[in-house]
């Protein structure tokens, strides 16, 4: 599946169930290049601008396999709209992406709800491990 310069062949990409992301991200152009992505490797996605539309989408009853979420979104900031969602009851896998690099500011974003949490950029090689990961886990 990856070949030793760490790319994809993303026609390789066989998940065995279909999946559901919703994409929480107030930058139009980051939103469309994870949907491009997530399209690539036969997932589908939702979008939300900001982390109260995702809250909304949420209290109406819509599951998701995983939730990617911005943690420095204006409005509604991610660490907020996470620890929100878990208040609710939310149990979705949700995916954390931050311009924090520091180990010890990851870790506090993971003790506050994430599943897991990727410094910027999020490269195609850990959106599709963590996607498989999830697939392999719904069994």
């Amino acid at each position: 599946m990856a070949d030793n310069n760490n790319n994809f062949d993303i026609v390789s990409v066989q998940l065995k169930n279909k999946l559901t992301v919703l994409v929480v991200e107030y930058m139009q152009m980051i939103r469309f290049c994870h949907k491009t992505a997530l399209s690539a490797i036969g997932v589908d996605s939702i979008e939300a601008d900001n982390g109260e539309e995702a809250l909304d989408l949420c209290r109406s009853g819509a599951k998701f396999d995983l939730i990617i979420m911005d943690m420095d979104m204006p409005r509604m900031e991610g660490i907020r709209t996470t620890v929100l969602l878990r208040g609710i009851g939310v149990r979705d896998k949700i995916l954390g992406v931050t311009s924090r690099s520091r180990e010890t500011e990851l870790q506090a974003l993971m003790d506050l709800g994430l599943d897991y949490c990727e410094e910027l950029p999020l490269t195609l090689a850990k959106l599709v491990s963590i996607v498989q990961e999830i697939d392999n886990n719904l069994g």
